[in-house]
């Protein structure tokens, strides 16, 4: 079987898929009218009285001081680029390892 075969029945099975779901839908018969009382329907009063509201400034909330526990390991630092770049030149660093680019 090729490619363009399989691709072939592929879309075969998918409109055939597709083509099923929708004669279905259409056969298939609804239980009834829809009755008046099942019809959901927004509301909105366009009179509704004016409420006149002030603003009052929130207090300032005064941070908690809290203590903060040390973190369980500290790092010592690093090496940056050049600095990597002399300790090479001053043949300071041992690969063990071959390095990938």
């Amino acid at each position: 079987m090729t490619w363009l075969n399989f691709f072939i029945w592929l879309l075969g099975l998918y409109g055939a898929y597709y083509l099923l779901n929708i004669l279905f839908d259409l056969t298939y018969k609804k239980s009834g009218a829809v009755q008046q009382d099942d019809i959901l329907e927004l509301n909105f009063l366009e009179n509704a009285p004016v409420q006149i509201v002030t603003y009052e400034p929130e207090k300032p909330v005064e941070p908690q001081k809290t203590i903060q526990p040390e973190p369980a390991s500290k790092g010592t630092g690093g090496v940056t680029l050049m600095g990597i770049f002399d300790l090479a030149r001053s043949e300071s660093i041992h690969l063990t390892k071959q390095v990938s680019f």
